[in-house]
């Protein structure tokens, strides 16, 4: 990339797409597998409300692993971690106020919840990072 591009704005604006390009291929990866396993549950009547959550939250989190990778590949360890740290946060925290007390819909939501945000998380600040260019020489 950087040997195609000869401005910075050029070098962040298609870094962000390349990046935005991997999230969805892994976050549809994981949707595509997911599609034929809950179908044979749905046939098999063993279908919930939090299954269907389940798999959701983990196609999401599939996106904020490739993103965490990529962080962790640039060396940006503090700013992954608050990240996860945040996203368990938001779970543990979640839970405790609305006092989760073993329900599953609840609780694949709170995660549900939890993966979204990490993506969140680790896309803005991979998104930020790419802006800078001399990190990748």
């Amino acid at each position: 990339l950087l040997s195609q591009v000869r401005y910075p704005h050029e070098f962040a604006a298609a870094g962000r797409r390349a990046m935005a390009r991997g999230v969805a291929l892994c976050v549809g990866t994981v949707a595509l597998l997911a599609v034929p396993l809950l179908g044979g549950l749905w046939y098999a009547g063993a279908l919930g409300a939090a299954g269907v959550l389940m798999a959701a939250a983990h196609a999401v989190l599939a996106g904020a692993y490739f993103t965490g990778f990529l962080q962790a590949g640039q060396g940006r360890y503090v700013a992954l971690c608050l990240a996860l740290v945040a996203a368990a946060g938001l779970h543990i925290a979640g839970g405790a106020a609305v006092g989760s007390g073993g329900d599953p819909l609840l609780d694949t939501g709170l995660f549900l919840g939890s993966a979204v945000l990490l993506q969140v998380l680790c896309a803005v600040l991979l998104a930020r990072a790419t802006a800078r260019v001399w990190g990748f020489r």
